[in-house]
């Protein structure tokens, strides 16, 4: 964007505070100069979804406010959470009812015997005929529109304020001068968007509107604000304090209660100062402030309270090591607290109703680094081999000195604690085997010629990859010159010093079977949108590549890369399609690399791909001849030119399936399943991408790109086995070398238990080639990793890149330098909780204020650019389903009423999209691609984008900047991977709306600073259970199946399931690899016994069916029974999971690990009430 980020920071601002303004106050209304005194034309009651006290009322309602999403608030409810609360009796408690009264705030302070609280607050009176604030460029033409149309003595001006109101007869004679006005208005017949002056006379009438009643003449009230600031002297000494707040010997109707409490053996009090209503009046905006100073210091609950350590799991105590930089000094009640400085002492807390945090991003930046050191072309062939080694020992030269650094800085992190010792030991002794792996891989390449030409290959893989035109790529291969990518800002690429770590890290153990770290699974831990992507994509060539370079004649499956959801899947094959092209397009100028081309395939559930080529055939004549099908081949473009008409073709063709890149697919033992259709494309012959599942058995692509719950098929597809061994012409047995799990947080509860228990089937068929693949895995949010990965992958766990000291700074990845923020972008986050208004009315106005305040601005389309796409994200579908139904309705309204007031033009929503599990596949590749049209004249931008957890993973667009989340999910890794969709490159702002009626979410907003500041800190450790009895009785039979077809060539076919009384060894083999599995994972013997059981009682019902088949010699026995296959005289082993029946024998076996629990449907009838007595 060419926005740079002090323009940027101001249209932040100016759009956060204009949200605020709108249901906060003051400002939600052009009629006074100075918003402090504002004149709005409806009650602030009505107009303000937040920052209201309510006042004490003596009745109550008879039943209690629910927190219900279909309540309509329109009028003001009062909560009987409250019944019996008594102000006098229970001064300090803060009620938590609908419509609250009052709003506390506590904080611990050094020992002193006063202190002085600033309140500030406002009330409204009401007003007739108040004075309207005309702009200075509109008076010229005011004045003499006045004279001209003779309205002197209907309209008077004040020259001294710039303002003008009814002239004060119509006090006594309202309805004759409005009607004058209402003649006037007629007689212009303006569109008031764009005549100005036309407008403000309009709004006159407007909000001093009279009718005639029975009983008389009422002219329509506007509200003013009075605010009001107090400074009150609290005494510290008494541990219970009431004051009432008085200006000029005058109560106002707020009551300030302290408590005080002396914390044990110290000089540290811990105040608690609650702000009540007492009175039948309303306030709203009021804030609580005390400031530091005349010997008041705050101190950190962390520095008061500090947990007793050696009582702490040993993971939280390394958090609180971690983060121990981080500290809280307030906690609000009823409303937030906060403070500033965040990072340092702070000089002043207070209360907030809209608290605001703003994430300080990371920096990638290592002060003094050689630039080269970084940039991939820096490492290609043709470069001095000297150099390039030079530069990689520079780089660990450069980390092993921050090491030493902090070795030094050990004694001030410790807090002369045994266990934080140790921890900071650890921490750094971790830092140091990672720098002894780096220096083995720079080592490595200096010895092994085929390892340092893979690495450089892989660096030119990837420069080719983020090059636009195809032209440009021919071009800058050829002449060995990648001055075309590096001089352009949109494609100039340089490592990340975590990724080239990373790289280093990991090189030896991706291609060599014998290292020593070759079983350990390597996690990149770094925030979301930090870069992990390219850090796989790079070890993904260069295992490719190394192995073609060691064995040209190498074949099939080489890389096996998993996702959880397709939504991820989708935008990151794309990535993944240009890397295997770019490696293919060198295979084919480097003979060194061998003849079998290097390729790629989608293999995904959910029936999202096409299973084999008729399919294909059916799913491409549906697209010719109906626009609107669903595309089920997922690539919409060549990932090498990128041309628009590459694959689909334009709207003239597309009746003609020869014209679509798509054909090839439809052709039975077809090569290719694509192929470009630009005829100047160097892959116009065919493109190295499989989408047919039929195809990708046959074809074995070299990067197997799927999702997890695809990998059910193993256990009852036999061509599975394709992708797990191939032998080649020169008899050697090729199986996968790497596995890569992304987002490895999502593999958690009972998907991440299911795929725990597969993943024994497919490590124990992966090994028989005589190795275990190298796996990695990454994630930026996740915790108990060593306990999870060991669950999963039966592997240890190294975390890249290890800690250091602190949270903060590992060296590689570390908080930018405060001095450095104009140079950085950093996510906005700002918290809403409504106060005596329903959950849906607040979002409801909420996204009225934040799609509103875009367009008021007076800014350029390129800043409006910025804001205009607003991402709604929902806790589940059916919260989702309500606010698309207020999109279209409620919410326009809401935009028609914010413009009508202040003379705009009404925005409208006309393009309002969803990402969700209820759309297609296709759909969601469209969607993402309407996502990226940018805000023009024209508003084809899209307007709002509502999502459930779909979203959290795997959107990576620039552009999308402002979100609402609608109530606090459930996780804290959740809440991170789905707001850090938005300000990826830019300011991002994001907005959490809190629901009142949830303790939870109301907890969030009270310590909304605390737990911003430290979100990494707060995230839930994941819970796998793979081999608990649930998932056993689930997944045992087919995991075992798996194991036997696939290591056992004559048990493979789907009848050969009798076959197995012949290989009794294998089963036992099988048997004794899952026991043994079970038990190594099993530290408290709570599994074991189960496990055996049901691995014998399975084992021993096939053997018992087999011989009894055998024995009778008139059945066959087949493997697996689909939904739409029983075949008679035949007996199954499994069935599916959903079908209805079967013989008790066969074993339900899950067509995709997503089908963990059984589902019914349930049908009421009759009338849904009470219960007759």
């Amino acid at each position: 964007m060419s926005i740079d980020r002090n323009e940027q920071e101001i249209v932040r601002n100016k759009y956060s505070q204009s949200v605020i303004d709108k249901v906060l106050g003051p400002g939600s209304e052009i009629l006074t100069e100075d918003k402090e005194y504002e004149v709005i034309s409806e009650s602030p009651k009505s107009r303000y979804v937040t920052g209201i006290l309510y006042p004490q009322k003596n009745q109550t309602l008879n039943s209690k406010i629910k927190a219900s999403e279909s309540q309509d608030d329109s009028e003001d409810i009062e909560d009987s959470s409250q019944d019996g609360f008594d102000p006098e009796s229970e001064p300090i408690i803060v009620d938590n009812g609908f419509q609250p009264k009052s709003i506390g705030l506590s904080f611990y302070c050094k020992k002193v015997n006063k202190i002085n609280v600033q309140v500030t607050g406002a009330t409204y009176e009401t007003v007739k005929n108040p004075p309207i604030y005309l702009p200075e460029r509109f008076i010229p033409e005011f004045k003499q529109l006045l004279i001209d149309e003779h309205m002197e003595n209907v309209v008077q001006w004040d020259e001294a304020t710039h303002t003008f109101s009814y002239v004060d007869k119509y006090l006594v004679d309202p309805i004759s001068l409005q009607e004058k006005v209402k003649t006037f208005l007629k007689s212009r017949k303006e569109d008031y968007e764009t005549d100005s002056v036309s407008f403000y006379i309009k709004r006159l009438k407007e909000i001093n509107y009279a009718s005639d009643g029975k009983k008389g003449t009422t002219i329509k009230s506007c509200y003013q604000r009075v605010p009001f600031s107090v400074d009150i002297e609290v005494d510290l000494t008494t541990d219970d304090n009431r004051q009432e707040i008085k200006i000029d010997d005058k109560k106002i109707g707020l009551s300030l209660f302290t408590t005080v409490r002396t914390m044990e053996n110290t000089s540290i009090l811990a105040p608690t100062i609650v702000l009540q209503n007492c009175s039948k009046k309303t306030f709203f905006q009021c804030e609580i402030s005390v400031q530091a100073g005349n010997e008041v210091v705050f101190y950190a609950s962390e520095d008061v309270e500090f947990p007793n350590i050696d009582h702490l799991q040993e993971e939280d105590a390394k958090l609180l090591f971690s983060y121990q930089g981080k500290k809280t000094y307030a906690f609000g009640h009823g409303v937030s607290a906060t403070w500033t400085p965040i990072n340092k002492k702070p000089t002043v807390i207070k209360t907030s109703y809209i608290p605001t945090f703003d994430i300080v991003p990371m920096s990638f930046k290592i002060n003094k680094l050689d630039p080269a050191i970084l940039r991939p072309d820096s490492y290609l062939r043709e470069n001095d081999r000297d150099q390039q080694i030079i530069y990689l020992n520079n780089f660990v030269d450069a980390y092993d000195q921050w090491i030493k650094d902090k070795e030094r800085q050990i004694p001030d992190y410790t807090k002369n604690s045994d266990l934080f010792t140790k921890f900071a030991d650890e921490n750094l002794n971790k830092c140091r085997q990672c720098s002894q792996r780096m220096r083995k891989a720079i080592e490595t390449l200096t010895k092994d010629k085929k390892l340092l030409a893979a690495f450089n290959l892989a660096n030119e893989a990837i420069l080719l990859q983020r090059i636009k035109k195809h032209e440009d790529k021919v071009e800058c291969y050829s002449t060995r010159k990648y001055d075309i990518l590096q001089n352009n800002d949109s494609t100039r690429f340089a490592w990340r010093p975590f990724q080239l770590a990373f790289i280093l890290t990991t090189l030896c153990s991706v291609v060599y079977n014998d290292d020593d770290n070759r079983d350990d699974l390597d996690l990149i831990w770094v925030s979301t949108g930090g870069g992990k992507t390219e850090a796989y994509l790079f070890a993904i060539a260069m295992s490719i590549l190394y192995q073609r370079l060691t064995d040209p004649a190498t074949k099939g499956v080489g890389v096996i890369m998993r996702y959880t959801l397709r939504l991820l899947t989708a935008q990151q094959f794309e990535r993944a399609s240009a890397l295997i092209c770019a490696l293919e397009y060198i295979r084919q100028h480097e003979s060194s690399l061998g003849g079998e081309k290097i390729s790629i395939g989608l293999w995904v559930g959910n029936n999202n791909t096409p299973k084999d080529w008729k399919e294909a055939q059916g799913a491409l004549e549906n697209m010719t001849e109906r626009d609107s099908q669903a595309n089920k081949f997922q690539v919409l473009k060549c990932p090498w030119c990128a041309d628009e008409y590459s694959l689909i073709p334009d709207e003239d063709n597309k009746g003609k399936i020869n014209k679509w890149g798509y054909a090839p697919a439809t052709r039975k033992h077809s090569t290719y399943d694509l192929n470009c259709k630009n005829p100047n494309c160097e892959f116009k012959r065919g493109l190295p991408i499989y989408v047919v599942d039929e195809s990708i058995y046959e074809q074995q692509p070299t990067l197997l790109f799927g999702t997890v719950d695809k990998f059910a098929q193993v256990p009852i597809k036999a061509g599975t086995n394709r992708l797990f061994k191939v032998t080649g012409e020169n008899g050697r047995a090729y199986s996968p070398q790497l596995v890569i799990q992304d987002e490895l947080h999502l593999i958690s509860g009972p998907l991440g238990s299911i795929v725990g228990l597969y993943e024994a089937a497919f490590d124990y068929i992966m090994q028989q080639s005589g190795s275990r693949p190298k796996y990695l895995a990454s994630t930026a949010t996740i915790r108990n990793s060593k306990e999870q990965i060991k669950n999963l992958y039966n592997r240890s766990v190294i975390q890249f890149p290890p800690d250091g000291l602190d949270a903060d700074d590992s060296f590689f990845v570390k908080l930018v330098d405060p001095c450095d923020m104009k140079n950085y972008a950093g996510r906005r986050y700002l918290g809403i909780m409504g106060t005596g208004k329903t959950q849906v009315t607040t979002e409801v106005r909420l996204f009225g204020a934040m799609l509103s305040s875009i367009t008021e601005l007076e800014l350029t389309v390129e800043q409006e650019e910025l804001f205009w796409t607003i991402v709604g994200y929902f806790n589940s579908i059916r919260e989702l389903g309500k606010a698309s139904t207020l999109l279209i309705d409620d919410v326009q309204d809401e935009l028609t009423r914010i413009a009508r007031r202040n003379s705009l033009s009404i925005r409208h929503l006309e393009n309002n999209v969803e990402l969700t599990s209820r759309i297609s596949n296709s759909q969601i590749v469209d969607t993402i691609n309407q996502l990226e049209v940018v805000h023009k004249k024209k508003n084809e931008a899209v307007d709002t984008v509502i999502a459930t957890n779909m979203l959290s993973v795997g959107i990576d667009i620039s552009r999308l900047n402002a979100m609402v989340v609608v109530g606090q999910p459930k996780l804290t890794s959740e809440y991170i991977q789905a707001t850090s969709r938005v300000g990826r490159s830019t300011l991002g702002s994001v907005f959490t709306l809190y629901n009142a009626m949830r303790s939870r979410d109301r907890s969030h907003y009270e310590s909304f600073t605390s737990y911003h500041q430290s979100m990494y800190r707060y995230v839930e450790p994941s819970s796998v259970t793979p081999f608990s009895k649930p998932s056993l009785k689930k997944a045992i039979a087919a995991v075992i199946v798996a194991m036997v077809r696939h290591t056992k060539c004559e048990l493979l076919d789907d009848d050969n399931a009798g076959r197995i009384i012949d290989y009794t060894d294998t089963l036992e083999k099988v048997k004794k690899y899952l026991i043994a599995r079970v038990s190594q994972n099993d530290g408290q013997g709570l599994y074991l016994d189960n496990a055996k059981e049901l691995i014998s009682s399975f084992t021993n019902n096939w053997l018992a069916t087999a011989q009894e088949i055998k024995e009778n010699d008139d059945e066959k026995f087949n493997y697996y029974k689909s939904n739409n296959s029983s075949k008679p005289n035949t007996k199954y082993l499994l069935r599916s999971f959903d079908r209805s029946s079967g013989d008790e024998n066969e074993e339900p076996v899950m067509n995709s690990m997503r089908d963990i629990e059984e589902t019914a449907n349930l049908k009421i009838k009759g009338v849904i009430g009470y219960a007759e007595e």
